[in-house]
């Protein structure tokens, strides 16, 4: 993969959910946001084109019937578990410790609306909002709870992985003081299982291609749930083939997919529709649309104002927008390509596989000025 030069993070998956806007400063270290409500949003890619105001049809959320537990990680290094209901959530930061609970509804856009009614965090007190996007079985992509707002991500847990082996493409949950030339962005890991042992290797390589080298993994799994054997790190993992782990505080995460055993048709990418969150420094982390434009490149967009994810308002200004171009799939699943925003083009990586019937993209791109982050999914 050739040097790619701005650090945003593309996450593309499906299912529903979104996250508020707000503000951000510093590198991805940071990845620092305030504001609990949705302004705007950018999400992976798809057919259609990139701009309109209505989002046309109204996506559900996949239905929201009865508890589902998630596990997940969030930049720089805290670990969540989320129970989402038909109409009431759980969450809890097991880093910090902060507890939260309320309500849900599914928004026109098919975003998932949290309504905290109970919090011990005093950055977020009752009467917040946050929203997330769901794929039932798979992933839960939120804009985040607490002062920062910052992603999480999510899988699916509550069923024991079968088989006797397992093998991931990943990209980096930034840890604290993440640097893009530095600091490992992206790999594989190979797991051979027995039973509830998970034992293999994690490779890991710098945003440019550069190996920096591999360590041995040892992980139990109980119905979904991963420890480390030895260590800090605990994460998620279910069958349709979503890992997520988090390191320990300050130390990031990793974000998988199942590896694909042929390599993703670009084309067939090219017409899917996403949805998700995004996250850029100075922009802070928001729910977002994503979807084939007029040059062949897809664009992720936002949300108009506070309520534009209720209303599914979209935000047709070319200029908040980022387009997304693959140029070649170097390692079967994981993509490189370029990420512009309003004149600044970077490289991106991007690791690829199709879930359950549908497409998640999970995508890096190094720019240290302004760190972006985004989680999409196939609508």
């Amino acid at each position: 993969m050739s040097a790619v030069a701005g650090l945003a993070a593309l996450i593309l998956l499906s299912g529903c959910g979104g996250g508020g806007g707000g503000s951000s400063t510093g590198g991805l270290t940071g990845l620092t946001t305030t504001g609990s409500t949705g302004s705007t949003s950018t999400s992976g890619s798809s057919g259609g084109n990139s701009t309109g105001t209505s989002g046309g049809t109204t996506s559900t959320s996949g239905g929201s019937t009865g508890g589902r537990t998630y596990l997940g990680t969030q930049s720089p290094g805290d670990a969540w578990s989320f129970s989402v209901g038909s109409s009431t959530f759980s969450s809890l930061n097991t880093t910090t410790g902060k507890a939260y609970s309320g309500t849900l509804s599914i928004v026109a856009s098919g975003f998932i609306k949290f309504t905290v009614n109970s919090s011990t965090d005093n950055s977020v007190p009752v009467g917040s909002t946050a929203y997330a996007w769901e794929t039932p079985g798979s992933l839960l992509l939120v804009r985040g709870l607490g002062s920062t707002g910052r992603p999480i991500v999510a899988a699916a847990a509550g069923v024991q992985v079968p088989g006797t082996d397992a093998a991931y493409n990943w990209i980096s949950m930034p840890k604290a003081n993440w640097q893009p030339l530095a600091d490992e962005a992206y790999g594989t890991a190979f797991y051979d299982i027995a039973g509830t042992d998970w034992a293999g290797t994690v490779d890991s390589q710098l945003i440019d291609g550069t190996s920096i080298g591999s360590m041995q993994s040892s992980l139990a799994d109980s119905l979904g749930q991963l420890t480390e054997n030895g260590g800090p790190g605990i994460g998620g993992v279910n069958p349709n083939g979503v890992f997520i782990f988090d390191k320990g505080p300050s130390s990031g995460g990793l974000l998988g997919l199942a590896a694909p055993t042929d390599p993703v048709d670009l084309a067939v990418v090219l017409t899917k529709e996403f949805r998700g969150i995004a996250f850029t420094n100075g922009r802070g982390s928001f729910p977002a649309w994503a979807r084939r434009n007029s040059l062949g490149s897809i664009s992720v967009g936002s949300y108009v104002g506070a309520n534009g994810v209720d209303s599914n308002s979209e935000d047709p200004n070319p200029t908040t927008q980022f387009d997304l171009t693959f140029t070649g799939q170097p390692n079967i699943g994981q993509l490189v390509g370029t990420i512009a925003n309003n004149g600044t083009t970077s490289g991106m990586i991007v690791v690829a596989s199709v879930l359950g019937g549908k497409y998640f993209l999970f995508g890096l791109s190094d720019d240290p000025v302004r760190p972006s982050l985004f989680l999409l999914a196939e609508r």
